[in-house]
């Protein structure tokens, strides 16, 4: 490195010569240029000057080629510009250190960007062209990177952001995570292979649609004894199931509906109680049986069939309105006992042929 002593004037009391302001040197507070400016030292295209302004008493110190320039002020600021030469590349501020530590009160940088350099390249997958553009701002780290914001807030703001994790992204919180995507217009799309969820509370607020759409399963297991699953609409709760629908209860199981219930099955229908049955009907009751089923065969031969095991009354009809038995063909009473009929009343028993034996 070449050393050129400082030459002293030929009168010391005599002034420098006031020269033109450094091209690239901006001054202070970007005013137009400096009242002063004394020559120090020049070689080549490099000037080292001192410069004041007597009307604000503001004073510094200037090291410039045109194009680069390091500038120190009497405010205590240290500037260092460099700029893009004419016809050529460069501009660059380059700093190579095996370490570096630097301490502000505060630090603001802005990026201007860079969208004169985007060049243009073609997708070899789609065959579209494409507008390649480096970043205006990239950090590249060899190793781990800690960035932590002590007593303060961290905020990141673009068009887009993107995070992206060879690995593992964990996004941990000592409070909340909140995400939110535009306002009620946005969407949140959740990519993956599976999603496990381990909370204490899961809590849903949706004000327009719940849907799931796909082949997957669903199940839902609660393990706390004692657990309610509970579904309150002011609407309708409609199920279609193409195969098999089972209702396993160890306890009671209640259907209360202030309208009608129905109950349509187009193959077979069975009821099996083995306690009691009650049923109880506020109105009228019809049963209508026609033996033709084409969906299914028995062995059964009757139509209807009752079957009642032994008792101290086995079957009982009580009304309190006319009893009517009604048959296009014969009507049969068998019993292996006695058969008994008793009215308070007239006894009529009407037919072609009457035997009594």
């Amino acid at each position: 490195m070449s050393y050129n002593p400082q030459k002293p004037a030929t009168n010391p009391n005599k002034p420098g010569t006031p020269a033109a302001t450094p091209q690239g040197g901006t001054p202070p507070e970007m005013k137009a240029g400096p009242e002063k400016c004394t020559i120090i030292w020049k070689s080549g295209a490099w000037t080292m000057a001192t410069y004041e302004n007597t009307t604000d008493g503001t004073n510094g110190f200037i090291l410039s080629n045109g194009q680069t320039a390091m500038h120190f002020d009497s405010a205590g600021n240290m500037i260092m510009s460099t700029g893009k030469p004419l016809g050529g590349c460069g501009g660059k501020a380059i700093i190579v250190a095996n370490d570096s530590q630097q301490k502000y009160k505060s630090v603001a940088i802005e990026v201007q960007g860079n969208d004169d350099e985007a060049t243009t390249q073609q997708n070899s997958s789609t065959g579209n062209t494409e507008v390649a553009k480096t970043p205006a701002y990239s950090i590249t780290v060899y190793g781990d990177v800690a960035i932590e914001s002590i007593g303060g807030d961290i905020g990141l703001k673009g068009d887009n952001i993107s995070l992206n994790a060879a690995s593992t992204l964990t996004l941990k919180s000592g409070e909340n995570i909140n995400i939110e995507a535009g306002n009620d217009s946005g969407n949140v799309n959740i990519f993956s292979g599976n999603v496990n969820l381990d909370a204490m509370f899961f809590n849903k607020n949706i004000g327009g649609g719940e849907y799931s759409e796909g082949a997957g399963e669903f199940k839902v297991e609660q393990k706390n004894p004692g657990a309610v699953t509970e579904i309150s609409t002011p609407g309708s709760v409609r199920y279609i199931v193409n195969g098999n629908y089972e209702i396993g209860v160890t306890g009671d199981l209640a259907i209360n509906a202030e309208r009608s219930v129905a109950i349509s099955a187009k193959k077979d229908y069975f009821t099996t109680v083995q306690g009691n049955s009650d049923t109880q009907i506020g109105g009228k009751n019809k049963l209508a049986v026609f033996g033709n089923s084409t969906v299914s065969q028995t062995k059964q031969k009757e139509n209807y069939l009752i079957e009642v095991g032994a008792g101290d009354k086995s079957m009982k009809v009580s009304t309190a309105s006319d009893l009517e038995l009604s048959s296009t063909k014969k009507v049969l009473v068998n019993s292996v006992t006695d058969v008994e009929i008793k009215a308070t009343g007239l006894v009529r028993v009407e037919g072609s042929s009457i035997y009594l034996n």
